[in-house]
């Protein structure tokens, strides 16, 4: 069965306030939820996971109740530091925009912000940050794009190795790779033309050159034709 729940935070200085703004809260969630009129409220952006689209365009999409001034849509090299966000500028009635000017084999941060009132009242609300990489969406209609079902391993966290599943649905060139969560390649496990069927790979948790890699985690990557699979696994000693 699925549970629904919601969590619920306000402030208050005593407990009359506090009860009357709990009672407004079981009130709105009894009453289905609706908003109402939000004319002149301010909202939080959420910030859907971005896609890929051939050949390395991210799309990214998000959701607000109301319109602000304008969003701001915010990206940079993973860890890079806070002075190397790029900010591109959007009307408050957009809710997606597209980055194409992207290395597609680079870790990059993403986040929206929505701005009110601009000016010395200026209220400025971010979503939470994405952490994305290259993964190619196809549609579910192309051939193609049922090259390879699902990249599993198990287990995972592991220590210290883990095994690597995946079916090819027909024979064809397969590359499965291993990077850092700095977009590093750690290491090449799979780079040839294999035969249909599930396929299994051991990752002993050491990198291209012998040597035992840190506590972390780390993506492996199925690329079989131009479909794209990525797999975050946990390395815990």
């Amino acid at each position: 069965s699925n549970l629904t729940y919601y969590s619920v935070f306000f402030t208050g200085n005593s407990k009359p306030i506090l009860k009357s703004k709990c009672l407004a809260i079981e009130s709105f969630i009894n009453g289905g939820m609706q908003v109402g009129d939000t004319t002149g409220l301010t909202c939080l952006p959420y910030f859907y996971e971005p896609t890929v689209e051939l050949p390395s365009n991210f799309h990214m999409a998000w959701q607000s109740y109301t319109d602000p001034d304008h969003f701001e849509v915010l990206y940079k090299v993973f860890e890079a530091p806070a002075s190397q966000w790029v900010s591109v500028t959007k009307p408050g009635s957009s809710r997606s925009h597209n980055l194409n000017v992207l290395d597609p084999d680079t870790w990059y941060e993403m986040k929206i912000a929505s701005i009110y009132n601009p000016g010395p009242n200026e209220i400025y609300l971010e979503s939470e940050t994405k952490l994305v990489n290259f993964n190619v969406s196809v549609d579910n209609d192309d051939p193609i794009s049922i090259s390879a079902s699902s990249l599993v391993n198990y287990p995972n966290p592991f220590n210290p190795s883990t095994v690597i599943e995946f079916e090819l649905k027909q024979p064809g060139d397969t590359r499965l790779v291993l990077y850092n969560l700095k977009g590093q390649q750690i290491k090449v496990l799979e780079d040839n033309a294999l035969p249909a069927g599930v396929q299994k790979r051991l990752w002993d948790g050491k990198d291209k050159n012998g040597a035992a890699c840190a506590s972390g985690i780390y993506y492996l990557r199925l690329t079989t034709g131009i479909t794209t699979q990525t797999r975050k696994i946990l390395l815990m000693k």
